[in-house]
C-alpha cells in the first residue's frame, strides 16, 4: 500500500476511497471533512459502486468537484476501493491534443491549396502549339472555374 499511496500523492486532484458493503467510508485520501466511520451509503458515487463489483463512473466526488472515479472489490472483503481523477485534468489533456490535431490539419489543408495553386499550369494537359495551357494559375482559380485553361 505504501507504493500506492506514493503514487497517488504524485498526482494533482486524485482522491482514493475505501467503502464497505454498507456505504461506510473506512478511508479517504487526501484528508479532508470525509473521515472514516461516515456513512454515504445515499451519496451517488457510492450506489454506484455498490451496484457493482467493478467499473467506473463519472459523478462528484464527496467534496463536490465532479470526478472520474474506477473501483474495484477487494479480495475476501466486502469493500470498494475507488480512484477518482479530476474530470477537467482529464478533458483538458484530450482537447489539448484535439487543439493540436485541428491545426495539424488546417496547416497541411492550406499547403495543400497552396501547392496546387502553383502548380495548376504543371498539372493541366497541355498541347504541342500550347505548353503552357494556363499562363495565371490565379486568374483562373479566381473565376470560380468558369474559364477553361486551352
Amino acid at each position: 500500500m505504501g507504493g500506492f499511496a506514493g503514487i497517488v500523492s504524485r498526482r494533482p486532484g486524485v482522491v482514493v476511497d475505501l467503502i464497505d458493503a454498507k456505504g461506510t467510508v473506512l478511508a479517504h485520501y487526501p484528508q479532508s471533512e470525509i473521515t472514516a466511520g461516515q456513512e454515504k451509503n445515499d451519496h451517488p458515487l457510492v450506489a454506484a459502486m455498490l451496484s457493482r463489483p467493478e467499473g467506473y463512473v463519472t459523478a462528484e466526488g464527496f467534496d463536490g468537484t465532479r470526478r472520474v472515479y474506477a473501483y474495484v472489490s477487494l479480495p475476501w472483503t466486502s469493500s470498494r476501493l475507488a480512484v477518482g481523477l479530476s474530470e477537467a485534468e482529464i478533458l483538458k489533456r484530450i482537447d489539448r491534443l484535439i487543439l493540436v490535431a485541428y491545426a495539424q490539419l488546417a496547416f497541411f489543408g492550406l499547403v495543400a491549396l497552396l501547392a496546387a495553386w502553383l502548380d495548376i499550369g504543371a498539372v493541366t494537359p497541355s498541347s504541342p502549339t500550347n505548353p503552357w495551357p494556363c499562363r495565371k494559375p490565379a486568374d483562373a482559380l479566381s473565376s470560380g472555374g468558369r474559364r477553361h485553361c486551352r
